[in-house]
């Protein structure tokens, strides 16, 4: 949409990219908010059959981004205030590495061997930290 020099209070509510798409969420000062597209000739509206979808996504990830943001809070809070949990996140994290340290066989290992162990352990911490109090079999 042209940016036309009568526009005054131009107000961008919301930015954000998708992949190669660029939006916005603005208000000229007058009227409803529009949703706005990058494209190779500058913002346009966005056209109307996509205007839900894309905003919907945009609630979707700002509310997961918000739930995430806050369970982050409760384990930097919990660690921080309880020793014994901090313990155990340690030992938990410590072990990973330990095991798939010791999973490679080879007796001198390089710089590349032990990204590769590192790599390999952090997937594990992460695969037991997701799997919800269920054994998995490795």
């Amino acid at each position: 949409m042209s940016e036309d020099t009568f526009i005054k209070d131009l107000k961008i509510k919301d930015h954000w990219t998708v992949g190669p798409h660029s939006y916005r969420l603005v208000n000229y000062g007058a009227g409803p908010d529009v949703l706005e597209i990058l494209g190779s000739e500058g913002w346009k509206l966005e056209s109307k059959c996509y205007v839900l979808g894309v905003l919907t996504s945009r609630v979707y990830s700002l509310t997961k981004i918000t739930e995430l943001e806050k369970a982050i809070k409760v384990l930097q809070k919990n660690l921080s205030e309880d020793s014994e949990y901090y313990m155990g996140w340690e030992a938990n994290i410590a072990m990973s590495f330990f095991d798939a340290y010791y999973q490679n066989k080879k007796d001198y290992k390089n710089r590349g061997d032990i990204h590769g162990i590192a790599n390999k352990a952090a997937n594990q911490f992460i695969h037991n930290l997701c799997r919800n109090g269920e054994h998995v079999k490795d």
